[in-house]
């Protein structure tokens, strides 16, 4: 709740601000990342390891942020420095030319190596936009746009559906060997679907806040999840908010999306803004973005950021 409000009367920001705030963010993640790569992979460069990582499970051990959460921040600063650095590729020095495309591959394969297949399948979309994009208006219209183009679709592929780090879709979930992926997200729509439906008031106004975990919770216990019943939520925020406020929530909170969505690429021609509200609109798929305070303030902070930045431009224009 604060920092719409203060990034909201704070003076307005110009491009050049905005970028060195982004950038920042993604240094940061770069530091992180080698941070996280280096603690985790010592033993085997120092020869105590016979083999690579070849988990995530490493990343778990170490940081209280996740792999899903670490994968989304690294495939949002990715994105963000390469629109930064096409935008101002001539009069950006060599040096940070190099800086920035050496960070963008170290991010990119920390993303891989801990399997984060949601960011990966982000990522993929992203090539395939661009490229598009690039065929509409004619732009780039060249062999070395198409050629990089079909290599980072293809590299992109091959770890978002044959990667055996963390295979989402077909392993067997961890948290309890006979439970599988896709039973578990019957259940969780089964049990969704039935919470709503139980009364006019929880299908419009919700069951509440805080107590989607102890509804849902109920209902895996009769469902034989018992195990489950204080620990795993929705897995997706949209299902989350129209558990916690009903279908009138659930329209509140694609509204607040959607529309600052279409503005951003038909009406404003933001395409940072575009770029993390893509992120987050897909994130929240496989996720219950807005239930941790590791997804609720990457959202607050940069939705706040660039939604003010581009209306203020808009209106000097």
């Amino acid at each position: 709740m604060i920092l719409p409000i203060a990034l909201g009367v704070l003076p307005k920001l110009n491009n050049k601000q905005i970028h060195i705030i982004v950038a920042s963010f993604a240094l940061s993640c770069l530091l992180t990342t080698f941070y996280y790569f280096i603690i985790t992979t010592q033993a085997f460069w120092l020869g105590q390891a016979p083999s690579f990582p070849e988990s995530a499970v490493f990343l778990k051990n170490i940081s209280p942020i996740g792999t899903v959460y670490v994968g989304m921040y690294n495939i949002f600063a990715i994105f963000s420095i390469l629109y930064i650095l096409l935008k101002d590729w001539k009069p950006t020095p060599i040096f940070l030319k190099v800086f920035s495309i050496v960070g963008i591959l170290v991010l990119y394969a920390f993303v891989i190596l801990i399997g984060a297949r949601t960011a990966l399948y982000i990522s993929f979309l992203f090539v395939v936009i661009y490229l598009a994009y690039n065929f509409y208006t004619r732009q780039n219209y060249h062999l070395s746009t198409i050629l990089l183009a079909i290599v980072s679709l293809t590299i992109t592929g091959y770890f978002a559906y044959k990667n055996d780090i963390n295979n989402k879709v077909t392993s067997v979930f961890d948290a309890k060997p006979e439970y599988n992926t896709l039973d578990l997200r019957m259940v969780q729509w089964g049990c969704a679907a039935k919470i709503l439906l139980d009364s006019n008031h929880s299908l419009f106004f919700g069951v509440g806040t805080g107590d989607v975990q102890k509804h849902i919770g109920d209902c895996y216990v009769n469902q034989n999840y018992g195990s489950l019943k204080d620990s795993f939520n929705a897995h997706n925020e949209y299902i989350e908010e129209a558990l916690r406020h009903g279908l009138i929530g659930l329209f509140v909170f694609l509204s607040a999306l959607l529309i600052p969505f279409y503005l951003s690429i038909y009406e404003r021609r933001s395409y940072l803004y575009f770029l993390f509200l893509l992120i987050f609109i897909i994130w929240s798929f496989t996720e219950s973005t807005l239930s941790t305070q590791k997804g609720t303030v990457f959202y607050a902070f940069f939705n706040s950021l660039l939604f003010f930045h581009f209306v203020n431009k808009h209106k000097t224009k």
